[in-house]
């Protein structure tokens, strides 16, 4: 896989851990969030704050440097964090956590199969991009160079496919949240405005 590839996939894993909770979290589902105690939103502050840093730091690996390893580097640490979220999830019953609140982002049900199944916005984000995190991974892991064969086509034209059905999954989840989150601030502001 080219270098340009691998980089824009590490950029798209970075912003994932860095920007979507950035998005997501700083609001009154997180940050300010009434139910919350103090040190809880306290962790959460820090916790952005500390992603947004580690991001930069691996967006200038990605695009500013070039030693030998540095996007095993920036790999490494997306995994890191994506591994400490997917801990995080199935041990949520040892420690009593959910992976949402009722006053918070909560799971979304398709139209036609909502009754059986549901998208926990999180999960969903960061399952995709840990599938772009593999593809990186698959591809630094494959030599240089063209590769001219049917297998090697084959992975390529399935990885490029996984890389859009993933990247409008992102759009979709993201550009959904910001407009449910729109209109429920739209909703609380005519509340408070009738009151």
């Amino acid at each position: 896989m080219n270098t340009l590839t691998l980089q824009i996939l590490l950029t798209i894993t970075t912003l994932g851990y860095s920007l979507i909770p950035a998005i997501f979290d700083s609001n009154d589902t997180h940050m300010t969030n009434p139910l919350w105690v103090p040190h809880a939103r306290f962790h959460v502050v820090w916790q952005v704050c500390s992603y947004i840093g580690i991001a930069l730091i691996a967006l200038w690996m990605i695009w500013g440097v070039d030693f030998s390893g540095h996007l095993w580097v920036v790999a490494a640490m997306s995994g890191a964090i994506y591994g400490g979220f997917f801990i995080a999830v199935f041990a949520r019953k040892r420690y009593g956590g959910g992976t949402y609140d009722v006053n918070g982002v909560l799971p979304w049900h398709p139209p036609l199969l909502g009754r059986w199944f549901a998208f926990e916005v999180n999960i969903t984000l960061f399952s995709s991009t840990v599938v772009l995190l593999g593809m990186a991974v698959v591809g630094m892991l494959l030599p240089t160079g063209e590769v001219h064969t049917s297998l090697g086509y084959a992975l390529w034209g399935v990885m490029y496919l996984l890389f859009i059905l993933l990247m409008a999954t992102l759009i979709i989840f993201v550009g959904a949240f910001i407009m449910g989150r729109h209109h429920h601030n739209r909703q609380v502001s005519n509340g408070r405005s009738e009151a």
